[in-house]
């Protein structure tokens, strides 16, 4: 038996990367490493070090493992984790001990997480990823000074490059409490006062943390130990522009090209400032240039460029520089998820249906993975496609190891059917997935809706009740249920209270400005209705919003107000049914 041990551990642990990653995708409750250890196809196991500890610990580490894993494949992440934590001080592998961090880290167990990095440390201490997520999770508990700490021996275990560096700050960068950040941003820089790259971090973070003071005297302190740094030049035309003075940035841009030219970063960033001073033309074609340049690079072009690039003419539709960059990327097996995604979404733009469908279906495993797949699946759906869109769904759901994702999918496979002119059946399908997650406040809104394009006014209203007592302050569901009774023009006390309650949640909400308008026009209130439905449209151009204004202007007697807002408003909307037989509807 103890010969086997070994043999027995290694088998479970090569499965376990498959398993695990799927626990963590779409894990936000802290950053990972930048450069994150990746899970291996396979795992082999030191087994020298596990038979030494007995075969009594032997058992129990495979023990620990498949319970853990069991627990996980069920979602239940606190037994998970509580499995690993028990695993890792029983083997010198350091992916145990890692594993057990990273699910620490996904339940916010900030000790638990310190305490299995600690350990991996001990197994790894040249690792920078083990340093980085310490650095994290030291953050997370508000010890700026350990965090500046572990950060730092992150950076010196990847030689201190500047890479190392921009990777630390794109961390902090995204952290959810900024002030911390930049509090671990400015003792990292009082610690190195001569690194340009310190004080570049600083000054990226105190922009984002909106002190300028602090920014401008690290800029000021990058320019003086390197003159010529293009990212502080970078941020001193952004302070410019930031300050509405777009010449003088472009003009410090411009400057900085003649000490450094041919800089990419200091070209797009000029082709960032014309898009944010509206001269799209100018940065269209700075932006293709731009792009022109990086295809002649090959594969010498650096990755985060081609995404900066990407980005930045997705933003304007310069779809092909775009899908030329993103190309590359993918190719590269650079940024592969976004990548993807976003050339899925060039397909989709361009209604380019079936290179849309095969471009989201490649889309990897990753936080963007669900929404890919749930747009593939909506989109071979409105292509004719039903049963297989709603059999991809149902695969989706079944393997997804994220039980609260599982709900959305249901109601992702109940408005595809809707959409293929089958609402009973899309009630059919909620009111299963509400059988397996009663009360789900997501479900019950989308059986409300889906019941009312059925014609089921009863599920609606019991839907919608039943939402708003579990959840009294859920704006939408008030302003849905008010919506539907001042429509049918009944129980407008009620209406009254549903609506007013939702307006007051969120009073720059267009769509329950559009309500209140409504059921000011049910109660007979016409100068209050045309006051609010002009407001509501005059936010949200929408040819509904339209409709209501135009019937409360005819019925209270403004019926050449009401033509030019039809005019407008079917120019806005040519194609709008409704509003292309409303003035026949009003004057009959």
């Amino acid at each position: 038996m103890q010969d086997t041990a070994p043999h027995g551990l290694a088998a479970l642990i090569r499965w376990l990367p498959i398993s695990l990653s799927a626990i963590l995708i779409g894990c936000t409750a802290v950053p990972m490493a930048s450069r994150p250890a990746q899970a291996q196809d396979s795992i082999s196991v030191d087994a020298a070090a596990i038979r030494g500890a007995g075969s009594s610990t032997d058992s129990r580490l495979m023990s620990e493992i498949l319970l853990a894993e069991l627990a996980g494949r069920r979602g239940q992440i606190e037994e998970a984790l509580a499995g690993y934590l028990r695993a890792y001080p029983l083997t010198s592998d350091v992916r145990v001990a890692e594993r057990a961090a990273r699910l620490a880290i996904y339940s916010r167990a900030w000790p638990e997480a310190e305490s299995a990095i600690a350990h991996w440390v001990s197994l790894q201490p040249d690792s920078p990823d083990a340093m980085e997520l310490l650095a994290q999770v030291q953050l997370r508990q508000g010890r700026a000074d350990d965090a500046a700490a572990s950060f730092l021996a992150s950076i010196e275990r990847k030689g201190g490059s500047s890479e190392a560096w921009d990777e630390v700050g794109a961390v902090l960068q995204v952290d959810p409490d900024p002030a911390s950040a930049l509090a671990v941003a400015r003792v990292m820089a009082e610690r190195t006062p001569d690194s340009a790259d310190a004080q570049l971090m600083l000054a990226q973070l105190a922009l984002m943390n909106r002190d300028q003071a602090t920014a401008d005297s690290a800029v000021d302190r990058v320019l003086e130990i390197a003159p010529g740094n293009p990212a502080a030049r970078l941020l001193r035309a952004q302070r410019e522009a930031n300050a509405g003075d777009i010449d003088a940035a472009l003009e410090t841009l411009s400057e900085a090209q003649e000490v450094t030219p041919g800089d990419e970063r200091l070209e797009l960033g000029e082709a960032q400032l014309l898009v944010q001073a509206g001269r799209l033309d100018e940065a269209r074609e700075a932006i293709v240039r731009i792009g022109d340049g990086m295809a002649e690079q090959g594969d010498d072009a650096s990755p985060e460029m081609l995404l900066s690039v990407a980005q930045l003419a997705m933003s304007i539709d310069e779809l092909d520089t775009a899908e030329r960059s993103f190309e590359a990327l993918s190719q590269r097996n650079e940024y592969v998820e976004q990548a993807r995604f976003q050339l899925a979404r060039i397909s989709d733009q361009r209604d380019d249906v079936g290179a849309a469908i095969d471009r989201y279906e490649a889309v990897p495993p990753g936080e963007l993975y669900v929404t890919s797949q749930v747009r593939a699946a909506e989109l071979r759906g409105a292509n004719g496609d039903l049963e297989t869109a709603r059999e991809r769904l149902q695969t989706l759901r079944a393997n997804v190891p994220d039980v609260t994702i599982k709900p959305q999918l249901i109601a992702a496979e109940a408005r595809i059917v809707q959409q293929a002119g089958l609402p009973k059946t899309a009630v059919d399908v909620l009111t299963a997935g509400l059988e397996e997650f009663p009360d789900n406040g997501s479900l019950l809104y989308t059986r409300a809706l889906v019941a009312d394009a059925a014609g089921d006014g009863n599920v609606l209203e019991q839907d919608l009740e039943r939402l708003i007592e579990l959840e009294p302050d859920n704006a939408h569901a008030l302003n849905a249920l008010g919506y539907y009774l001042a429509d049918a023009n009944t129980r407008l006390d009620d209406a009254a209270e549903y609506i007013e309650k939702a307006h007051q949640l969120r009073p720059d909400d267009a769509a329950i400005a559009d309500s209140v308008g409504w059921l000011r026009f049910r109660q007979g209130r016409f100068e209050e209705s045309i006051a609010m439905l002009e407001k509501a449209w005059e936010r949200l151009p929408d040819p509904e919003i339209a409709a209501h204004l135009i019937e409360v202007l005819w019925r209270d007697g403004q019926e050449e107000k009401a033509r030019e807002v039809h005019a407008i408003a079917l120019e806005q909307a040519p194609d709008d049914t409704r509003l292309e037989g409303i003035l026949d509807e009003l004057a009959q």
